[in-house]
C-alpha cells in the first residue's frame, strides 16, 4: 500500500449488537478500510450470525478472542484490544478501535486523514456527543438521521479522543496498559487536520471526529438498558442541530442496500430449509381421531352404509385459508402530494430520481409495495429498499385514498393521494394469506401459505413477513438473525 493510500484497519468491540451492526458496517464500509474486524466481547444474540454472512463478499471478519471472565470491564477491554492488535501486527498501516455507538466521520476521505503522516504515531479524533433527541424508544432509520442534535462544543466529554494509531508505533502488546492511548504520549499525536495535539487546547473537529451516540440505545420502554438513568441525564444533551454526518449518507445507503441483499439471500436459504422441513413434517403426519367420536371406518346400517375417508395433514392443509386465500385484486398507483409532486426515488451523483409506483392488494390496502417505474434498484431515505422494492405499512388517514409514509422515508410530513397509474403492466403478486390471529399472521400461517405456494417470489415473501405478529416476527428473527431487517 502506497503512502498516498495507507493501509487502515477498523476494529469494533461488540456485544449483542444485532440491531445496530448493519447501520454501523454500512457507514464504515464507505471509507475504504482494508478490513473491519468485529471483536466479540461475549455476544449471545444474532450478531455473529449476521457478520459471518458478509465474510465471503465483504472485507469484514468476525474475531472471537479468548475471554477471561474474572477480569473487570477495563481489563477485559484491554485484553480484547491486545489480541486484535496482535492479529494485525504483520499487516502494517493504521488501526482505529471503536464501540458500536461510535461512528468515524472524516471531513472528506480516509486517505486524506492518513496521508503524509511520516513521523506521526497517532491521530487524535475528538468525540462529538449526540443526545437521545426526545426519542422515548428506539426509532427506525439510520442513527445519524434519527439523532441530529448534539451537545454544545463546550461539553467536557468532547475532549475525550479515540486514536488512529500506527501499528508500528506499538512495540509490544505486553507493554500496553491503557486501551485508549496504547501508552503513547500526547506529544506523539496529531489532530485530524495535521496539527500538533495538545490536551490543553480546545476541542477540534477540523478534519474529522467521532460521532458518539451514547444515548441512542436508551429505551424508556425497556428493562434491558445498560445505561443507568444518571448517565442518561448527563449525556442526553440535545443543544445544537448538527447535520455534519449527512455528507456520507448517500454512499452509506447504497452500501446498506447491498449488505441487505447479501443478508436476505443468506437468510432466505435458511428460511427455505425451514419450509422444506415443514413440508416433510406435514407429509409424514397424520390427524388424530377425536376422542369422543369412536366409529368404525366402514359400516352398513338399515337403509344406508358409509365409509369414512380420512384426510392426512397434507390434505387437510389444502382446506385452510392460508393455503388458499380468497382471490385478490392487485392495483398499481402513483403517489402525489397536494401540490402535484409525485413520489420519486432519491437521486445521487450517478443517477437521477425516477418515479416510484405503489402496488396494493384490496385485502391489505394499507400495505404498500414501492417499486421503481424503470425496475431499477433505488433508495428512499432509510427505508429498506433492497431487492429493488420497499414494503411499507401506512397508518389510516382521514380519507381511504390518502396515505402517509413512515419517518425513515424522509417524506413523513406529507400526505400522498393514491392515483390509478397509467402503467399497463401490473406485476404479479400472490394473494396474501388471511391473518389468523388478532394481531396479524402467525408463523404457522406463513409456513402454510408458502408450503402450498412454491411459486412465491421474493417480493411475495417480503410482503408475507410484514404481516407477522410481533411475537412471531421476534421468534423468526431469533431462528434466522439474517432476516431481522426484513421483519416488522
Amino acid at each position: 500500500m502506497s503512502a498516498k493510500n495507507p493501509r487502515a484497519y477498523l476494529v469494533l468491540l461488540v456485544k449483542n449488537a444485532e440491531k445496530d451492526i448493519i447501520d454501523w458496517l454500512s457507514w464504515h464500509l464507505t471509507f475504504g478500510f482494508q478490513r473491519i474486524i468485529i471483536v466479540d466481547a461475549g455476544s449471545d444474540d444474532g450478531t455473529k450470525d449476521i457478520v459471518q454472512k458478509f465474510e465471503k463478499t465483504w472485507p469484514v471478519k468476525w474475531f472471537s478472542p479468548s475471554l477471561v471472565s474474572e477480569t473487570g470491564p477495563q481489563e477485559k477491554r484491554l485484553g480484547l484490544i491486545k489480541q486484535a492488535i496482535e492479529s494485525l501486527f504483520d499487516k502494517g498501516g493504521w488501526m482505529l478501535c471503536l464501540d458500536i455507538d461510535e461512528y468515524f466521520c472524516p471531513d472528506s476521505t480516509l486517505a486524506n486523514i492518513l496521508k503524509c503522516r511520516a513521523k506521526t504515531k497517532a491521530i487524535a479524533l475528538n468525540w462529538c456527543i449526540f443526545g437521545a433527541n426526545n426519542h422515548r424508544e428506539r426509532p427506525k432509520g439510520h442513527i445519524v438521521t434519527a439523532h441530529p442534535w448534539r451537545a454544545d462544543i463546550s461539553f467536557p466529554d468532547h475532549k475525550f479522543v479515540k486514536l488512529f494509531v500506527r501499528l508500528s508505533a506499538i512495540i509490544h502488546t505486553n507493554k500496553i496498559n491503557d486501551p485508549v492511548t496504547y501508552n503513547l504520549l500526547p506529544s506523539e499525536w496529531e489532530t485530524a487536520s495535521g496539527k500538533p495535539y495538545s490536551p490543553q487546547t480546545d476541542v477540534t473537529w477540523e478534519g474529522g471526529r467521532i460521532l458518539h451516540y451514547v444515548c441512542s440505545n436508551y429505551d424508556k420502554t425497556s428493562s434491558e438498558n445498560t445505561l443507568d438513568h444518571i448517565l442518561q441525564r448527563y449525556y442526553n444533551r440535545s443543544d445544537i442541530k448538527d447535520t455534519y454526518g449527512y455528507r456520507h449518507l448517500g454512499a452509506t445507503r447504497q452500501i446498506k442496500a447491498r449488505l441487505l441483499e447479501t443478508l436476505f439471500a443468506a437468510g432466505l436459504t435458511q428460511f427455505e430449509a425451514l419450509i422444506d422441513a415443514y413440508k416433510l413434517d406435514i407429509k409424514n403426519s397424520t390427524i388424530r381421531d377425536d376422542d369422543d367420536l369412536i366409529l368404525p371406518d366402514e359400516a352398513t346400517r338399515f337403509g344406508f352404509s358409509y365409509r369414512r375417508i380420512r384426510l392426512n395433514k397434507e390434505e387437510s392443509l389444502l382446506l385452510s385459508k392460508q393455503a388458499f386465500p380468497p382471490a385478490d385484486t392487485t392495483r398499481i398507483w402513483l403517489l402525489r402530494t397536494n401540490n402535484n409532486k409525485y413520489l420519486l426515488t432519491d437521486s445521487n451523483e450517478h443517477e437521477k430520481a425516477s418515479l416510484l409506483l405503489c402496488v396494493t392488494q384490496d385485502r391489505y390496502p394499507r400495505l404498500l409495495t414501492l417499486i421503481s417505474i424503470d425496475n431499477n434498484k433505488f433508495q428512499l431515505g432509510d427505508i429498506n429498499c433492497s431487492e429493488g422494492l420497499a414494503v411499507v405499512p401506512t397508518a389510516p388517514t382521514y380519507r381511504s385514498n390518502i396515505v402517509t409514509l413512515p419517518k425513515e422515508s424522509g417524506h413523513d410530513r406529507l400526505f400522498y393521494e393514491m392515483l390509478p397509474s397509467p402503467q399497463n403492466v401490473v406485476p404479479y403478486f400472490l394473494p396474501l394469506p388471511v391473518c389468523n390471529e388478532q394481531q396479524g399472521l402467525s408463523l404457522e400461517g406463513l409456513f402454510e401459505w408458502l408450503a402450498t405456494h412454491p411459486e412465491a417470489q421474493h417480493h411475495d415473501i417480503r410482503r408475507g413477513f410484514s404481516l407477522l405478529t410481533s411475537k412471531d416476527a421476534k421468534l423468526l428473527g431469533k431462528l434466522i438473525p439474517a432476516l431481522q431487517p426484513f421483519l416488522p
